[in-house]
């Protein structure tokens, strides 16, 4: 239940996170609309037609395309921030999700806890990539949570092989662990 739980406080983040870069486009490019519509409106109605407006949240450029170009350097910034953390944390769920699920079924409580850490580091990767700062305060957070999503691909290994049998055809292996390591006979 709390491995439900917390995968779905992944997705809250997601989903807060598209939000607030959602809010800095309107406020950017909407701010920058009459700049890049004088320069772009030709070009875009000859390319896709007379009926065809540009988009007020300047899609389809994401932070470093030909309406960014017009934009002042603070709303430039800001774009490029929100829309990097927003790609950081999609691109990081597709190692995430199936992970924690084949980890949570061998090992509950060693997954559950790799999870919570990674929310939290995504939480400050949010909050420090959302600042003016953005990457330069956001990499430590980063990097510690491509470790756990590391750590959370090793663990799904393992719980793969356990659930395969694999792990007990190897069982003559543990003669080489020094006794100190084993666990106790009971």
């Amino acid at each position: 239940m709390h491995g439900l739980f917390c995968g779905a406080m992944v997705a809250v983040a997601g989903f807060y996170l598209q939000m607030q870069n959602t809010g800095i486009r309107k406020d950017t490019f909407a701010r920058n609309y009459a700049l890049i519509d004088k320069k772009f409106s030709g070009l875009h109605k000859e390319a896709l037609g007379d009926d065809q407006k540009i988009n007020k949240y300047g899609y389809p450029d994401i932070g470093n395309n030909i309406y960014s170009e017009l934009l002042p350097y603070r709303d430039w910034v800001r774009v490029n921030n929100a829309q990097r953390a927003h790609e950081n944390l999609i691109t990081s769920m597709i190692v995430f999700y199936p992970n924690a699920f084949i980890g949570l079924l061998v090992y509950p409580r060693l997954t559950l806890a790799m999870m919570y850490i990674f929310l939290t580091l995504r939480i400050w990767h949010i909050k420090g990539y959302l600042s003016f700062r953005g990457h330069n305060k956001a990499t430590a957070a980063e990097e510690f949570s491509k470790l756990v999503l590391i750590g959370m691909v090793f663990v799904s290994l393992v719980a793969s092989l356990r659930m395969l049998g694999v792990t007990q055809k190897l069982a003559f292996l543990n003669k080489m662990v020094p006794k100190r390591f084993r666990k106790a006979n009971k």
